[in-house]
């Protein structure tokens, strides 16, 4: 549904495109009263003027909805000043309004599904080897200690051989 401002503007639009000057044009618009609001029929110019200066704005096209199942059918319809009237809808596109299984337009046949086509190959799988046990580790050479000078012979006391441990 339209806003009000956006209905005015049409209005606006439409009221300021058409000759104002033309003898017997007239249009319905949604006027405001002190009581209410309601469609009249007035000349362009008178259009413009109320449109421009009291807010007057364009009314909206309602179509009758016998069944309620929100399509209205084309054949009957109001203007309204309001975008809800019990019964109405803003769409036209009922196409049995008796019978509120029957709604909208018919739809084009949709187009039939693609032809299957061939599945490509599947890639070779990989087979994920498993990489080889680690092996163990050679045992280290053994430790030389050139850099280390050898002990000093056992020291002597007087010539004796030194006391027992």
């Amino acid at each position: 549904m339209n806003s009000n401002l956006t209905r005015i503007a049409m209005a606006v639009l439409v009221a300021t495109s058409m000759n104002t000057y033309a003898k017997g044009k007239k249009i319905e618009i949604c006027h405001h009263t002190r009581y209410d609001v309601r469609v009249i029929e007035v000349s362009m110019k008178r259009a413009n003027r109320l449109i421009r200066n009291r807010g007057a704005f364009l009314p909206y096209v309602l179509y009758q909805d016998k069944d309620y199942d929100g399509f209205g059918n084309a054949e009957v319809s109001i203007k309204a000043c309001t975008d809800y009237v019990d019964g109405y809808v803003d769409n036209d596109t009922d196409l049995d309004d008796t019978d509120p299984n029957v709604t909208d337009q018919p739809v084009a046949t949709p187009p039939p599904p693609p032809a299957p086509t061939a599945m490509p190959p599947a890639p070779p799988s990989t087979v994920c080897a498993v990489p080889p046990a680690p092996t163990a580790m050679p045992p280290p050479p053994p430790t030389t200690f050139s850099n280390i000078p050898p002990p000093p012979p056992p020291t002597t006391f007087g010539g004796a051989p030194p006391p027992p441990v």
